[in-house]
């Protein structure tokens, strides 16, 4: 049996108990045990919630351990990031932005990329076949110390059927978002058939793939070096290319190189490849922003933000070629479009492309796929082309943070009104229940009928033996269909709208402690990321 993150059984077994917890919580309603009852729905709302947050792991492929779900809940601090100026020698290096003061990731490529093997970059490469995936090509695993960085890491690699036999390969390199990780990475993007088909059809030069892990410690996703900080961006920019060139038979040329990332990946990926230019020549973003949402960058002050903006740090780079992608129903991606598309004129490739209902997740990203790598195919061929058709009329400017705040207090004062009507609703059938039951225990007392501590139903036993009858006994014979239809009444309305009440506050809550939710446009994200099927 799995119960995983992402375990299916696991997201039955959740919904399943929370379901019979709301049929517990009617039936203590019924009993007149309102504090019972009240226990039993707040349990409910806990499981339900968790199932919600198993199915969004499944859609999304989020922390598959329990060890990476504590460290989403429970982040390790991270240091805020301080301004180290580069030397002059270091500021002259390939590679490194020197007008930007920072030593975002280590300023020279090793030496492992020459053409001579180097010992220290020779990785274990074990054959693996990920749970899911298709069986076109090679996959390889392993757990892997760079050199530069320092970090050991474990890093999947996809290579064409008959790599061994080819020469001047092309790479991609693929970021994850956060949360995240790269295990369920190739079967949810099934790259391998479509790359094996694409490399037949010769629209795409033979490539590996190549996905680094991002998250050493547990924390949220980071590509850069920061004092004190794991240095992930020397190990994602500078490490990773250097084993893959000393492991495969790939090519040195800029434009064979491409690196790419979904979602938070999104913004880190084009950001390296302009801090790394002598390596990458092409960036792709799906999903991703203009800015790093988690990790140190993001809580950076706002003048280093804007120093490391996609549009500020590509206005650097003129000849490398970029790709984006939103779904569509991504706001903060969308926007990162328009603003490309008014960087269209640099003498870069610059494609962008704006689906239609489409939401945040891998069932996007693996659509987007086939796309992607044409593009890059034509990258590696020096026939890309600048196309900003797709963002031709661009979506309406987006509002102030402030003016998202004031819709996110609207959607408080709306949930709000509907949870006092559902706990008016409840309070009402706990009302009607203690009454009978006070009504039961009067007639008991007048004709000398113990009391028991639960109420009604020993009187109506009591009453039914001695032959006399109750204002809450029942008829002696009731249809299985009545009793149904009396279970699944006012009273299966009321817990369920209170279980609903309390599932949403528990959301609500959580919110103020992570801040995923700042407008309707992201409760409409999240809801696409559970699942929910979106046509625009």
């Amino acid at each position: 049996m799995n119960f995983s993150p992402r375990s299916a059984m696991l997201l039955a077994l959740s919904l399943a108990a929370g379901v019979v917890l709301i049929a517990l919580a009617v039936r203590q309603l019924r009993r007149g045990r309102s504090l019972r009852a009240g226990v039993a729905v707040v349990l409910a709302a806990l499981l339900l919630l968790s199932g919600a947050a198993l199915q969004k792991n499944r859609v999304t492929q989020g922390p598959l351990t329990w060890d990476g779900v504590a460290a989403t809940i429970w982040p390790k601090p991270i240091a805020a990031p301080s301004a180290k100026p580069l030397t002059k020698k270091e500021g002259k290096a390939d590679g490194i932005l020197s007008d930007t003061g920072e030593g975002w990731i280590a300023p020279k490529l090793a030496k492992a990329w020459g053409k001579a093997p180097n010992p220290e970059y020779k990785a274990d490469l074990k054959e693996f076949h990920p749970e899911g995936a298709g069986t076109t090509g090679t996959y390889f695993t392993t757990t892997w110390k760079g050199p530069q960085s320092g970090l050991k890491m474990d890093v999947i690699v996809w290579a064409p059927k008959g790599w061994q036999k080819l020469h001047g390969l092309g790479v991609i390199e693929m970021l994850h978002g956060y949360p995240g990780g790269i295990s369920g990475v190739p079967a949810a993007m099934k790259f391998d058939q479509q790359m094996t088909d694409y490399i037949a059809k010769n629209l795409i030069q033979p490539s590996v793939i190549v996905l680094p892990l991002l998250r050493p410690d547990g924390a949220p996703t980071r590509a850069f070096d920061f004092p004190g900080e794991p240095k992930v961006g020397t190990w994602a920019a500078r490490d990773i290319p250097a084993m893959i060139a000393n492991n495969f038979p790939v090519s040195r040329a800029k434009d064979m190189w491409t690196l790419a990332g979904v979602s938070e990946g999104g913004y880190t990926a084009p950001a390296l490849a302009v801090l790394a230019r002598d390596t990458f020549g092409a960036a792709v973003s799906l999903s991703g922003t203009n800015n790093a949402e988690y990790g140190p960058l993001a809580q950076a002050p706002e003048d280093v933000q804007a120093q490391m903006a996609l549009t500020s740090l590509l206005s650097k780079a003129p000849d490398l070629a970029v790709y984006a992608y939103s779904g569509g129903a991504e706001p903060k991606s969308n926007k990162l479009l328009t603003q490309l598309a008014a960087m269209a004129k640099r003498p870069g490739v610059t494609t962008l492309f704006r689906d239609a209902g489409r939401g945040h997740g891998w069932d996007t990203w693996k659509h987007a796929f086939p796309g992607v790598m044409k593009w890059v195919g034509s990258v590696q061929k020096n026939k890309a082309k600048t196309e900003v058709a797709a963002v031709a009329k661009p979506p309406a400017k987006s509002a102030p943070v402030a003016a998202e705040e004031k819709n996110m207090h609207g959607i408080y004062a709306v949930t709000g009104a509907a949870s006092a009507l559902a706990l008016a609703l409840f309070g009402w059938r706990v009302w009607i229940w203690r009454r009978r039951s006070a009504a039961d225990d009067g007639v008991a007392a007048r004709r000398g009928v113990p009391v028991g501590r639960h109420g009604s139903e020993t009187v109506n036993k009591a009453s039914n033996e001695n032959g006399g009858s109750s204002m809450a006994a029942e008829p002696a014979r009731v249809g299985i269909g009545a009793k149904v239809a009396r279970f699944i009444g006012w009273d299966m309305l009321a817990t369920v709208l209170v279980v609903a009440a309390v599932f949403v506050w528990l959301v609500l809550a959580l919110n103020l402690w992570g801040q995923w939710l700042r407008s309707e446009e992201d409760i409409l994200g999240l809801l696409i990321q559970l699942g929910l099927p979106y046509d625009g």
